[in-house]
């Protein structure tokens, strides 16, 4: 049986991780250009993945990979602290 809160913290996880290194991207774009350069995008992906394991970690196994995450449900591996 899927449970929903694992399935439910790697959509979060996942969903947090690309909206913070989009965030990231952009704002190093010619408008805004923040001159955070490669660095700060590389030290916002870095942060926001470390966030996102150190909260959904223990429910699901942290692995905020769409393509590793449905991998796993299709073979019943996305369980409740699932490591």
């Amino acid at each position: 049986m899927i449970s929903f809160k694992p399935c439910l913290a790697e959509f979060l996880g996942t969903f947090f991780l690309c909206f913070a290194g989009i965030a990231a991207i952009l704002s190093d774009a010619p408008p805004i250009s923040s001159g955070a350069g490669l660095v700060g995008v590389a030290l916002a992906h870095g942060l926001a993945l470390s966030v996102a394991v150190s909260v959904f970690g223990g429910i699901s196994g942290a692995h905020f990979n769409p393509a590793v995450t449905i991998g796993r449900l299709a073979t019943g591996r996305v369980v409740s602290g699932d490591r």
